[in-house]
């Protein structure tokens, strides 16, 4: 292995002329559009407030072996003033936050480590989250213990994903009777309210036209009641809508709307990238509910899919009823909180260890 060296950066005007060969590393690691330069930049610019960016590019004599895209936030925890480390991706990511490792995977962890220890003052306590049994995951919990960081794991959410792995005549036959009875009727029925249409509105000189019919949608949504509507929540409606004309331009938005009778009534916004569909967010019209739109726009979706040649549909979020209908396969996360050896950091591992302690007593 070359000697490695490693730079920080401080902003993504610093950092722009890496972009290249930034996303030419989380192509050739298949690492998700939530790895790339352009994912990375603009959830940065809607969350810069407050917050520092410290981005760790690691090098040997070829080029870059490894990106850590980390920011750094002052907040009390136990009436302490603690320095927090959190991976740049954990405001929106997609399935963990793994740093960005080329060749010499092992060798590069190991010097990202050894940096974030020769200055350990500057954080207290670093949050990251994997995925659960990925190989990255298993090198980092390993190169943890080695430099005898003290951490402790929790579980997180598990995320339905389906693998496309037979023809859609096939997955019809193997979904269970009733649902499968489901998807006929209640399509047709939908069809007997008019003229039922799928649009996708995510192409270059489209995409404006798709992200107002999700403003429209969300405006008589059941989310905007609980709060979860995209577009009431400031950061995520910045966050989709500057990403959209960069995804667009890419040729991986996806902003399918369904429309009954010239009315748009559900859509999602997805990503389609290596035959895979990224499911972000998706939504209906409170009027429309008795009609189940979602339902129908899911089954018009997964069947595109399978029509497009895809790899795989992977929901995101949480293991909610209406995804488990399509899969019974489940990725499984979880936190991992990282302490440094300051004494701050001691004291608040204390504390940690002791309500850990206390609650598998309880």
């Amino acid at each position: 292995m070359n000697e490695l060296t490693i730079q920080e950066f401080t902003s993504f005007d610093a950092l722009a002329s890496l972009r290249e060969e930034w996303n030419d590393l989380v192509r050739g690691e298949k690492y998700g559009p939530s790895q790339s330069y352009e994912w990375l930049s603009t959830l940065w610019d809607v969350n810069a407030a407050n917050r520092k960016l410290l981005v760790l590019v690691v090098r040997d004599s070829q080029g870059i072996t490894g990106i850590a895209p980390l920011v750094l936030e002052v907040e009390r925890r136990k009436g302490m003033p603690a320095r927090l480390l959190k991976m740049l991706s954990s405001f929106h990511s997609l399935h963990g936050t793994p740093l960005l490792l080329g060749r010499g995977k092992r060798d590069t962890m190991e010097a990202i480590f050894e940096h974030l220890r020769r200055r350990q003052e500057s954080w207290t306590i670093w949050f990251t989250l994997y995925e659960a049994g990925d190989a990255q995951e298993t090198m980092f919990f390993s190169s943890l213990q080695e430099h005898g960081y003290p951490f402790s794991t929790t579980p997180e959410v598990q995320s339905p994903y389906q693998r496309i792995e037979e023809t859609w005549e096939e997955k019809l036959k193997s979904l269970q009777p009733r649902f499968r009875t489901a998807l006929r009727s209640r399509e047709k029925r939908l069809r007997e309210k008019g003229a039922v249409e799928l649009r996708f509105l995510d192409s270059p000189a489209e995409w404006e036209q798709g992200l107002a019919a999700i403003r429209e949608i969300e405006e008589d949504s059941w989310k905007v009641e609980t709060g979860t509507a995209i577009t009431v929540q400031d950061f995520q409606w910045q966050f989709y809508s500057r990403y959209a004309p960069i995804a667009a331009e890419m040729n991986t938005l996806r902003i399918p709307v369904l429309y009954v009778a010239g009315e748009p009534i559900a859509y999602d916004y997805a990503l389609y990238e290596n035959g895979i569909y990224h499911l972000l967010k998706t939504s209906y019209k409170n009027k429309w509910h008795d009609s189940y739109p979602g339902f129908v726009l899911r089954k018009l979706l997964v069947e595109w899919t399978y029509a497009q040649g895809g790899r795989e549909i992977d929901y995101l979020g949480k293991n909610e009823e209406w995804k488990m209908k399509w899969t019974n396969s489940l990725r499984e996360h979880r936190n991992c909180f990282i302490f440094s050896r300051t004494l701050v950091a001691r004291y608040l591992h204390g504390l940690h260890r002791a309500k850990t302690l206390l609650q598998r007593e309880g």
